[in-house]
């Protein structure tokens, strides 16, 4: 979390992928519940990084959906509040209107 903040200070995003899904990631995980969710952008790592449960060979875009509800979870807060900010988050990154 430390670095990632100095990442955002800089006026960079942070991305998290399938990574804050599996329970012994302790490091993301904290990361994912400490930063700005206006500074996450979500993704999945396909094919290079799998998701609990999923091997990386088997990791496919629509598993990001499986990264927005562990983020959620790990906030505490909606699925519909995490795809709303993350969303914005990537059309601004990506400078998508």
């Amino acid at each position: 979390a430390e670095v990632a903040e100095r990442f955002i200070k800089a006026g960079l995003h942070i991305g998290l992928g399938g990574a804050i899904t599996r329970p012994r990631a302790r490091r993301v995980r904290r990361a994912a519940t400490v930063l700005p969710l206006a500074s996450i952008v979500l993704e999945t790592d396909a094919p290079s990084i799998g998701l609990d449960g999923v091997m990386p060979a088997d990791t496919e875009p629509h598993h990001v959906a499986d990264v927005a509800l562990a983020l959620a979870e790990l906030r505490g807060v909606s699925l519909e509040e995490v795809a709303r900010q993350t969303t914005l988050n990537a059309e601004r990154v990506f400078r998508i209107s």
